[in-house]
Formats: C-alpha cells, sequence, structure tokens
C-alpha cells in the first residue's frame, strides 16, 4: 500500500496532485497544483475549491482520503512548472475571487423560485459530458479566451468573475497562460499588455455574440442579483458557448492574411511558418493576429501548437477524469498512491 504522505515530501511547486483517483461513475475526482513550503505558509496547493479559487494546506488532502486514492504527476520543464504555479498563485489571490463554476446551482433556482429539470446552465454541467479530448479541439473561441486569460493574468484580474471555473480548467487554463507568457516574455508583450487589450477589442468584433448563439435556445429566468442576466436552459453546452467567427470576421482575417510579409524571415523559418499556415486555418489566422494586432516581427512568429504544445485543447471544456488520462500520455513522472 502506498501513501501519499509518505512521498510528499518529494513534491515540487507546481506538481499536479489528483485526489479520489481513479475516477468512478459515483465519484468525480479533483486535481490541484501543489505549492512547496514557503516563508509563512507550508505545504500547500491551489485549485478550484467548493466556492473560490484558494490556496489550501496540503494537510487538507486528508479531507479525501475516503474517497479514493491519489495520482501525482511531476512536469518535467522546470521553467513550465514554476510559471504554472505562479499564474495559478495569481489567479487565486484576485479581488473580486474567481467563484467555483456551479452557477446557477439548484439553490439559485430555489432563490428565483424557478422548477427546472436538468438545466445544464452552469460550467461544471458544460464541462462533466466531456469524454475526451477530441470532443474539445483548440477553435478560435479557444484562441480568443487564452487571451483573455493571458490579459488578466498580466494584470492581476480575475480569471471568471461570474461564471466561475471548474478545478480540470482551471489546472489547464494555468498551463495554457504559463506556456503564452513564455513565448510572450520572448517577444516583449507580457510589458506590453495594452497590446494585448486592443488585439481582444478587435478580435471581439469578429466573434458571433452569446446572444446569436442562445438565441434558439429556452429562456428559463433572470437573476435581479445579477442585473437581470437571462438563464438559458444548456447554456453551458461548448456548442451555446463559444463565440466562434462569424463569416464577416473570417472574411476579414481572410483578407489579412495575403499582406503577412515574410521576406524577413529566414529561408527555414518562412518554410516552417507557411507550412503550418496553411495546414491550418486558426494556424493562419494567429499569424494574422500576431503580425498585424500584435506587433510581433515575422520572425520571431510562433505557431500556437508550438506555444501550447500537449495543451492544445479547450481548456475550459476539458473534464477531470480526461485530463487525469492526459497527463499519463506526457512524460510526466506518475505516481499513484492508494492511500492518504
Amino acid at each position: 500500500m502506498s501513501k501519499l504522505t509518505e512521498s510528499i515530501n518529494t513534491f515540487v511547486t507546481g506538481d499536479v496532485v489528483f485526489t479520489r483517483y481513479p475516477p468512478t461513475s459515483r465519484q468525480p475526482i479533483h486535481v490541484t497544483i501543489f505549492l512547496a513550503a514557503r516563508t509563512g505558509l507550508g505545504q500547500s496547493y491551489v485549485h478550484a475549491g467548493a466556492k473560490y479559487l484558494e490556496v489550501a494546506p496540503a494537510a487538507t488532502y486528508a479531507d479525501d482520503k475516503g474517497a479514493g486514492g491519489y495520482l501525482h504527476a511531476h512536469p518535467t520543464d522546470d521553467r513550465l512548472r514554476a510559471r504554472t504555479a505562479d499564474v495559478a498563485q495569481r489567479f487565486a489571490q484576485t479581488v473580486p475571487q474567481t467563484p467555483y463554476g456551479a452557477y446557477p446551482a439548484s439553490a439559485d433556482f430555489q432563490r428565483l423560485r424557478l422548477t427546472v429539470e436538468s438545466p445544464h446552465a452552469s460550467r461544471f454541467t458544460g464541462m462533466v459530458r466531456t469524454q475526451s479530448l477530441a470532443e474539445i479541439p483548440f477553435e478560435f473561441a479557444s484562441l480568443v479566451r487564452l487571451l483573455k486569460w493571458t490579459l488578466r493574468s498580466i494584470a492581476g484580474e480575475p480569471l471568471s468573475k461570474n461564471r466561475g471555473i471548474t478545478c480540470a480548467a482551471f489546472v489547464a487554463s494555468c498551463h495554457q497562460v504559463a506556456r503564452t507568457l513564455i513565448y510572450f516574455d520572448s517577444v516583449g508583450l507580457t510589458r506590453q499588455p495594452e497590446k494585448i487589450r486592443t488585439c481582444l477589442q478587435q478580435l471581439n468584433g469578429l466573434v458571433a455574440s452569446k446572444a446569436s448563439l442562445r438565441a434558439a435556445l429556452e429562456k428559463i429566468g433572470e437573476d435581479p442579483q445579477r442585473g437581470n442576466k437571462p438563464i438559458y436552459r444548456d447554456q453551458a453546452y461548448r456548442e451555446h458557448s463559444n463565440r466562434n467567427l462569424t463569416r464577416d470576421g473570417r472574411q476579414a482575417l481572410d483578407s489579412k492574411r495575403q499582406d503577412v510579409d515574410y521576406t524577413s524571415l529566414s529561408d527555414e523559418t518562412r518554410e516552417r511558418v507557411k507550412r503550418r499556415a496553411q495546414s491550418s486555418e486558426l494556424e493562419g489566422y494567429w499569424l494574422v493576429i500576431q503580425t498585424k494586432w500584435l506587433g510581433i516581427q515575422e520572425i520571431n512568429t510562433k505557431p500556437l501548437q508550438d506555444i501550447l504544445g500537449n495543451f492544445f485543447f479547450d481548456a475550459k471544456y476539458v473534464s477531470s477524469p480526461v485530463l487525469s488520462r492526459h497527463v499519463l500520455t506526457l512524460g510526466w513522472n506518475t505516481t499513484v498512491f492508494d492511500q492518504y
């Protein structure tokens, strides 16, 4: 029998720890980012808690000891591991705090005096449907969301003020943002958040509105505590939440793809960038965004798949069982503990 407590002193900041492992049909698993002891703070972890993103004492891993075991995963890239932990802590310490992605929950419907069966309106219910990464490819909506998350990390803003985040989506988003920040560091964008903000304003004009996505959905009610924001049945589903490119937005980007100047690139870089841009519509649009709206020189551009690596999926909708299976394929050092 292997115990978590017998090895936890070897864990380092940025490691990933799943609790209630392995997943079963009755008990969902939970995922956290481990933090080694620091001045004034002992061993701890950052995660999407029951109410908010929070930093919790590592001793509270014991809370789940009666619901299965643990999976410890050690990312082998030191810089990436540390940067991911920094991003996670930054998001967990913003004011206001990011809530857990359970709104609207049954208590909210009771408060609103709404009798609704299976509303599927919270981020949790949208996420829990995901059974494989193949169901959540990285698309244009994922790119816009990634840039928004990255800007919020730089600016010290909440990851999500209203709808919140689930545990697996939080860990995956921190990994994506960390990778993006490492790239932005290399091209000087981390020190120029206004460029990212302006770019996002432009991109928001190219994607569908939430209202258009939900025009055909059944309106369940409105919440006066949230500015009478409407609640729709099935609004949490990916197809009703991801704001993808409109026809006009696609045409605008297509017209700019022809204006990218490749002449300053080395022969090898020119071929690499062109090859990726031609093989993927999204990579072609990303090349436009980098050069035309973020001000990155062509020679310094980098394909999305190179930036995100094995986290090239729609992080908002990844579930903890899917993420736990994924980390076992990454070459990280992994250990399963069947006891606390």
